[in-house]
């Protein structure tokens, strides 16, 4: 159906108040909202009169907010600052060296359980074939020598209660009785076998504890975890804060002693989500 002359005009009255509006609000303080309210009074007035004369109309659709992500304060997640000697029971060891922000943990418990020995690496030889930085120039590494082993880092972050916060690390483990660097592998007597992904033997865990604390073994801790061997994936979790602050661990856990058992970490990050 061709528009008649009466639902021209219609539109371009409405169209021409709609302007006047706008230009009459321009240099009010409340102009910018005044000028929004009523060209959306305009906006219906103009659609009565559509749909009066033509029995059509238009909808105007209301804004949408989308959900976004904020960066939280988590410092040094990729680990290319500086290092320190902290730990959670204040101890200090030479073979213990972390980046700066973060603090070492580990199960104190009696053998086989062993304190790792941690440092940063290069991306640089011997750390580049294969390579264990995932970016930039710096990553965590640690590992037992023919222990079982439990260890870690953790950071607080200030946390706005209620909020949902998401944490993301790159994590693989090198888990083998054999020196090949490419490949976690174990031998029974002259038989080799290949330990693949989802493989029990070491697992590497990223958590969050919603309360801030500082026990990695807290039930309150939401933990991510899985088995992933010679090259970087990525792992996830989230938690809603019910504190101040929330703490994020990287952790690995060792159950057979092997002497290979490293962890290698990279580029933790983590978010809110409002």
């Amino acid at each position: 159906m061709r528009p008649t002359t009466t639902t021209r005009a219609l539109a371009c009255l409405s169209f021409a108040a709609l302007l006047l509006l706008v230009a009459v609000s321009v240099g009010r303080p409340e102009g910018a909202a005044l000028a929004q309210t009523n060209a959306v009074s305009v906006a219906e007035d103009a659609a009565a009169a559509q749909i009066a004369a033509t029995g059509a109309y238009t909808a105007y659709l209301p804004f949408v907010t989308t959900s976004s992500w904020e960066p939280a304060q988590l410092l040094n997640g990729g680990f290319e600052g500086g290092a320190w000697r902290q730990t959670l029971t204040g101890e200090v060891y030479g073979e213990i060296s972390v980046p700066e922000s973060w603090t070492a943990f580990w199960d104190h418990g009696d053998y086989p359980l062993g304190r790792p020995e941690m440092k940063i690496i290069p991306n640089a030889d011997p750390y580049l074939h294969p390579p264990r930085v995932y970016a930039g120039a710096q990553a965590l590494q640690w590992f037992h020598f023919y222990h079982t082993g439990d260890a870690g880092v953790l950071q607080q972050v200030a946390a706005t209660p209620g909020a949902q916060y998401r944490a993301e690390g790159h994590a693989h483990a090198w888990y083998s009785t054999g020196d090949n660097p490419y490949v976690s592998e174990w031998n029974n007597g002259d038989t080799w076998y290949t330990i693949e992904d989802g493989d029990p033997g070491m697992e590497v865990l990223l958590g969050i504890d919603p309360y801030g604390g500082l026990d990695p073994w807290s039930g309150d801790v939401v933990w991510s975890r899985a088995n992933i061997y010679d090259q970087f994936e990525k792992l996830s979790v989230e938690a809603t804060a019910q504190a101040t602050t929330v703490t994020v661990f990287v952790r690995a856990v060792v159950l057979y002693q092997f002497k290979h058992a490293d962890a290698y970490w990279d580029e933790v990050t983590l978010q809110v989500v409002q």
